[in-house]
């Protein structure tokens, strides 16, 4: 009888289970080198997509959606009526300046992630923190982009800076999902000239 009244009190006292919000912060705050490879992947998807609008702001020629910065239009940080852009070009140009704020979010966690990883490794942390310092250095060129009313040195700056942080998002993916003995090279003195040449 006593072994029946021990099983079921532990029956009426059950684990209590995760909350989802608990898991969504133990990802970057107590995060395994799995959760931190998802993040560092949210972090590739973001820096995809704000590419494809900021090629989508330059093709529609919606560079001063927004003829402002930091606020879209003078005193408003939202669009307002502007005679010489269409509500499509301003809705473009402001679509585009809020994903980066989400881009940034995700930049932060991902670092914040990489610290926090345990054992800490210093590649990690290298090519997490570089994610929310590019997003913050291509906001500010974005910004002398519409203060230069669209000078072609500022836009050609501003778009070189958006393959270097996929490049950053990439190899924090790749170097998640590897060991964390000392790196060695797997291709051959041969295909790295060929490979130089053809960058060259």
């Amino acid at each position: 009888m006593k072994h029946v009244a021990e099983r079921s009190q532990t029956a009426a006292d059950p684990r209590p289970s995760r909350n989802p919000l608990t898991r969504v912060t133990d990802s970057f705050w107590n995060p395994t080198p799995a959760s931190l490879r998802l993040l560092a992947l949210l972090g590739v998807i973001g820096n995809a997509v704000i590419v494809a609008t900021g090629g989508a702001v330059r093709v529609t020629k919606s560079g001063l959606g927004c003829p402002d910065w930091p606020r879209c239009s003078g005193d408003s940080l939202v669009p307002t009526h502007n005679p010489e852009h269409s509500a499509a070009n301003m809705a473009i140009e402001f679509g585009n300046r809020m994903i980066t704020f989400v881009v940034l979010a995700v930049g932060v966690l991902v670092f914040v992630a990489a610290l926090r990883l345990r054992p800490r490794r210093r590649d990690l942390v290298r090519w997490a923190f570089a994610q929310p310092m590019s997003v913050v250095a291509q906001a500010v060129i974005g910004g002398i982009v519409v203060l230069t009313k669209l000078h072609p040195a500022a836009v050609a700056l501003h778009f070189l800076i958006s393959p270097a942080m996929l490049v950053f998002c990439v190899a924090l993916y790749e170097r998640a999902g590897e060991g964390d003995a000392a790196p060695r090279r797997v291709v051959g003195p041969p295909l790295r000239r060929v490979s130089a040449l053809l960058a060259a």
